[in-house]
């Protein structure tokens, strides 16, 4: 895992993104498991699927891994990865297994037809 620290704040960058930054850095609303995100996430994967009919997908930056919930409720593997311990410990419990904490910068191994 890559443990390099910001400098600007002197942390992990595994520590900066926790509950606070997701409560209130990401838009107007709360970035968490509620409606309107898991309602954006699904029009979102509807539209890449329809578009584009990935068999395979990887998200780069995963969070709560809440577009990799969307793709498997459609019938497509998907796997993220993401720095925050926070968000990976926050996906939907059954889908945890294909999201990891790590960085994005590190290989991602496998094929994938869409990275997102």
């Amino acid at each position: 895992m890559n443990r390099h620290i910001d400098p600007r704040e002197g942390h992990l960058p595994t520590e900066i993104y926790g509950p606070e930054y997701y409560a209130s850095h990401c838009g107007p609303f709360p970035y968490e498991r509620s409606a309107y995100w898991l309602a954006f996430f699904a029009k979102t994967a509807e539209e890449l699927v329809r578009s584009l009919r990935p068999k395979r997908v990887f998200d780069a930056g995963c969070a709560l891994g809440l577009l990799v919930e969307a793709f498997w409720d459609r019938g497509v593997e998907a796997y993220g990865r993401d720095i925050s311990r926070f968000a990976i410990g926050n996906v939907r419990s059954d889908l945890r297994q294909y999201c990891q904490v790590g960085s994005i910068a590190d290989p991602v191994p496998g094929k994938y037809d869409l990275v997102t």
